[in-house]
């Protein structure tokens, strides 16, 4: 989302208005001649107001999605009493551990997340 804005800010700031009006409504219209130059310079007066608020909306998706992921991240569980039904069968083989959380099962393998092997030795 970020590199996408960051699309937008160039296309805002520095390429349309760097743009010849007729050659930007060309570009936008598949190639087709604007009537006149009002045409395509009404075009691009709208044009490169949208790329800027377009940017505006990915920056701030971005912004809120990087702020979940990082509440996320810094989320304490507390998992006392949750845990039930430990499976230790495949974990000196495989380094697979299963277990129930609040009657969901779950399986962690310690080859493809990282941590498992802390959590097998809370459990």
């Amino acid at each position: 989302m970020a590199a996408l804005g960051c699309w937008f800010a160039y296309d805002g700031y520095v390429a349309y208005p760097a743009t010849p009006a007729a050659e930007l409504y060309a570009g936008a219209h598949g190639g087709d001649k604007p009537q006149n130059e009002a045409q395509a310079e009404k075009f691009k007066a709208g044009a490169i107001p949208r790329q800027k608020q377009f940017m505006a909306l990915a920056f701030g998706f971005a912004f809120c999605l990087a702020a979940n992921v990082f509440l996320l991240w810094r989320k304490d569980y507390d998992l006392n009493g949750a845990i039930t039904d430990v499976d230790r069968r495949d974990w000196q083989k495989k380094g697979i551990i299963r277990f129930k959380v609040d009657g969901r099962k779950v399986t962690l393998d310690s080859w493809h997340h990282q941590g498992v092997k802390a959590i097998a030795e809370k459990l």
